[in-house]
Parts: structure tokens; sequence; C-alpha cells
């Protein structure tokens, strides 16, 4: 994330202190998302949450309107089931801070889900915070993008 200047350690310690006072609140978490964003410069940011049965529901998607992406109705559609971090949580029970080199498995860049997902979205990496939710779990994820090529 490298060093915040002042205006930026503030806009997070504000933040950071309405998310502490009003846990759970979808407005709180979306303006946390796009925080996050910001701090680590990435494209884009999702705020899913997974039930603990069915398919998940995407409650913020920072995707620019110029670069829509027909990759999320996708995903939620059953892609999800491929998705490391999904894998992760469901098989796993891992929570927190997790990079997509420290679960993806050792042939990933291989397979059809990082080809569509990661090489033609172009996502340069990504870093997921999943956090238990009421009887299922959420995840935030600030996605980088590869500029002008793909991977």
């Amino acid at each position: 994330m490298g060093g915040l200047n002042a205006e930026q350690l503030t806009e997070w310690n504000t933040l950071l202190g309405a998310v502490i006072s009003a846990p759970g609140e979808v407005s709180e978490l979306a303006a946390l998302c796009q925080c996050l964003g910001r701090l680590v410069k990435c494209v884009s940011t999702q705020l899913i949450c997974y039930p603990r049965i069915g398919p998940p529901e995407i409650l913020l998607d920072t995707t620019p309107p110029d670069q829509p992406s027909p990759l999320m109705d996708i995903y939620r559609q059953g892609a999800y089931l491929l998705d490391p971090f999904y894998r992760a949580r469901h098989r796993a029970n891992k929570t927190g801070v997790l990079t997509l080199t420290d679960i993806a498995p050792t042939e990933f860049s291989f397979s059809d889900y990082y080809l569509r997902y990661y090489r033609d979205g172009m996502v340069h990496d990504e870093v997921c915070l999943i956090q238990p939710a009421g009887e299922g779990w959420m995840l935030i994820s600030p996605a980088r993008r590869r500029v002008g090529r793909h991977c």
C-alpha cells in the first residue's frame, strides 16, 4: 500500500471510524471499498457477500462505466465456484487478507478460469479481505489491471 500522505490518512481514519461505529452497513462498507481502491490504486473494487448456501450477491462493483464487463454476471451464475478466493474460504475456511499468489494452485495460470477472469479481464493482481458476515461471509476485492496489454 505504501506510505500515506496526511490527507489520505485522515480520510482513512475517518472512514474506518464510521465503519467501526456502524458495522455491517452496506453504505459504510461501500465507502470503505472505494477508499481501499484509492489507496491501492486499483481500477475496480468489488464487495461480494456469500451466503452459506447459494450464489453470491454483488453489493458493490466500482468498475468504471466505460469498461463494462459481463464477467460478473457469469461469475455470479456459477463461475464463483472456481474462484481461488471462494475456494480458500469455502474449503480451507481461510479469512483475513489473502493474495492470489498465496492461495492459487500451482497450475492456476493455465486454467480456463485464469484465462477468462485474469488474462482476458486484464487483471494484474488481486488481494482480498475475507471476513465472516452473518451466516455467510464477505469478500472485498480491489483489483489492479494491466495497462495497455493483455498478460
